[in-house]
């Protein structure tokens, strides 16, 4: 299986790689384009334990950060080219694993915006201090009505 926009996070006493099947899906491989998670006791590997999709078909870039309280894990993913983010949830890495936002042409629905033609994204996890102190020198974007950002 080809391989891209891997990443590598430590948690739950073991490493874990976050793939994105690189592999066009037909009927023969329907796993293909998706966010899939491999596991290892080292950082080096070898990685196994590859799990069932934990996207939808035709997503890239994942980020893995933990809530806030510590209590889920959120991926976040593009829906390329560049249509839209999505964010799936779960209690633990092992799954199972909930799409819970992203295209799903319902502005209601979205738990959180993205600016426009955002591309392959990072996300890090900050202090209140921190953010405070961001906000303090940069300020903050007025929210718009009509798009929720």
């Amino acid at each position: 299986m080809g391989t891209i926009d891997v990443i590598i996070r430590q948690a739950e006493e073991k490493y874990w790689a976050i793939i994105k099947d690189e592999t066009y899906p037909t009927l023969d491989w329907v796993t293909g384009k998706t966010i899939r998670l491999a596991s290892a006791s080292r950082l080096l590997g070898p990685y196994s334990n590859l799990s069932d999709p934990i996207s939808p078909n035709f997503r890239e870039a994942p980020m893995l950060i933990p809530s806030p309280d510590g209590e889920a894990w959120y991926l976040y993913y593009e829906q390329y080219p560049g249509i839209s983010y999505g964010l799936s949830v779960a209690s633990s890495l092992t799954g199972p694993w909930h799409q819970i936002s992203g295209y799903t042409f319902f502005a209601d629905w979205d738990k959180y915006s993205m600016p426009e033609k955002v591309r392959h994204g990072c996300m890090i996890t900050i202090s209140r201090e921190e953010y405070n102190n961001l906000v303090a020198k940069f300020g903050r974007a007025k929210e718009s009505k009509s798009n929720g950002r």
